[in-house]
């Protein structure tokens, strides 16, 4: 079985402005609650740099459901290595993505994973790239602590930009 991967996209998608991206990334979290998923550093840090960018009061009522749900979820938090760092020099530069992109891509060639992300950029680029299907879906729960602290982190909202 392939490792699971993730990047900021979907991961700030569950707090998404828009109902049907965020519905569509809690509930891909809820169906994999039992699963390791697998983040890279650099993907923590960028969701991180957005939530900082909020005003304080908005960062207290996002962090608890944040630091719970990497917990709760298993997430597995990876840096780069030189693994990575040869597979990424053996590959060609992809110009249409970000250096950042790129890197991850390498990450998730290494580990032999597949990544999920909102952006139709990269599913376009790999085969070991899905993007979710957005579609209204009945929205899903985490375990009861976890959904309390999702649900008080709801005042925080991304817009679309914030997730690229």
């Amino acid at each position: 079985m392939k490792k699971i991967f993730v990047d900021h996209s979907i991961f700030l998608g569950m707090n998404a402005e828009d109902d049907v991206t965020r519905i569509a990334s809690k509930n891909f979290f809820v169906d994999r609650s039992k699963d390791s998923i697998h983040m890279s550093f650099e993907d923590i840090a960028y969701c991180d740099h957005v939530v900082w960018g909020k005003e304080q009061a908005l960062q207290d009522a996002y962090y608890p459901f944040m630091d719970n749900v990497h917990t709760d979820l298993s997430i597995v938090r990876l840096p780069y290595n030189r693994g990575v760092l040869d597979q990424f020099s053996k590959k060609e530069f992809n110009e249409k993505l970000t250096m950042q992109e790129n890197l991850l891509l390498s990450m998730v060639d290494v580990h032999g994973g597949i990544l999920y992300t909102l952006k139709n950029t990269l599913g376009d680029i790999s085969d070991s790239v899905i993007v979710p299907d957005l579609y209204t879906a009945e929205e899903k729960t985490f375990n009861r602590e976890l959904e309390q602290h999702y649900q008080s982190s709801l005042v925080l909202r991304f817009i679309k930009e914030e997730l690229s």
